[in-house]
């Protein structure tokens, strides 16, 4: 049997030998660009105005806006993309300034406040709201629904996630864009 080598194999070996650090690169890009992509649709969201909207009693004590986590953007501001190890983290991280992080997962999946109110407090609700409401309570109980953004844009973006990155990868790749 006799075989007869064709086309240019040093090309090949230089190709194959390349691959590998190329295809990391290629990952690592398309991660970070569909984190980017999935970051500006959870912004876009919140922009767009979570629901359900603030309470009568919330827009009273409100000082501007009445889309809820959006009055002057620190939120917004706030979500990041962060990889790490071939994984992306996207959403608020717990480093970010001024308890964002908390304030997301308060609004991400609700909570209730139970508390006693202190005379400070009492003379505020005496103030803004209407006098039949709150009047001599001891604590309040404050009922924050949830405004998911998160879990929403995951579950709408899910089945076209893979195709994505695999396309991103595929860019990112020389040998098969034929440079």
């Amino acid at each position: 049997m006799h075989l007869k080598l064709t086309g240019d194999w040093a090309k090949s070996k230089r190709v194959l030998k390349a691959a590998p650090a190329e295809l990391d690169a290629a990952i690592d890009a398309a991660l970070t660009a569909e984190g980017e992509y999935l970051r500006g649709r959870m912004v876009k969201k919140i922009q767009g105005g979570l629901q359900p909207p603030h309470s009568s009693s919330t827009l009273l004590t409100k000082k501007g806006g009445t889309k809820p986590l959006i009055r002057r953007g620190d939120l917004l501001g706030a979500f990041q993309v962060v990889q790490a190890k071939k994984e992306v983290f996207i959403g608020v991280p717990r480093t970010a300034k001024g308890g964002a992080a908390n304030l997301m997962q308060i609004h991400e999946f609700g909570k209730v406040i139970v508390q006693r109110i202190t005379d400070k407090q009492r003379r505020f609700l005496h103030a803004v709201l209407p006098k039949k409401e709150g009047a001599g309570t001891a604590v309040v109980v404050i009922h924050i629904p949830a405004r998911p953004v998160i879990r929403p844009v995951f579950e709408a973006e899910r089945a076209n996630i893979p195709k994505r990155l695999s396309r991103r990868i595929l860019k990112g790749l020389s040998f098969v864009r034929g440079t």
